[in-house]
């Protein structure tokens, strides 16, 4: 069924499954979450931020209304139950202060390598055809 519907279907095992989805839903939904927090309390009404959004910005806010929209128990239990979810949630609230060094030090030679780095990783024989500048 899956497969007729286009959809691929991969075996692997509940460690491995466990190990991807930590990543996966656990840190994309942390880091949704945290965004969420940091809107709500920046203390600019919904309507000025949504009038002055970019594109990027509107589909991350979509995002955030989707999951908050949702059941809190759900995403507690992706975030709270996987012991792999903590392991990822470490690893960005590191690669965040790594960030926010390079930019409070505006380290742009430090930032380039650091885009640059990560241009050669998500564009690393994935199929990922877009245009790389």
């Amino acid at each position: 069924m899956l497969r007729d519907a286009g959809l691929g279907v991969e075996t692997i095992s509940p460690e491995k499954h466990d190990r991807i989805m930590g990543l996966v839903q656990g840190a994309s939904h942390f880091t949704t979450l945290a965004l969420a927090l940091c809107v709500s309390r920046s203390g600019i009404g919904l309507e000025d931020i949504l009038k002055c959004s970019t594109q990027t910005f509107s589909e991350r806010f979509d995002r955030i209304t989707s999951v908050v929209g949702q059941s809190s128990g759900l995403f507690g239990s992706l975030l709270m139950e996987n012991r792999s979810a903590e392991t990822f949630i470490d690893q960005y609230l590191n690669a965040s202060e790594e960030l926010a060094n390079v930019i409070r030090g505006k380290d742009r030679e430090g930032f380039e390598k650091m885009f640059e780095a990560l241009k050669r990783f998500f564009y690393q024989d994935t199929g990922n055809q877009k245009e790389v500048k």
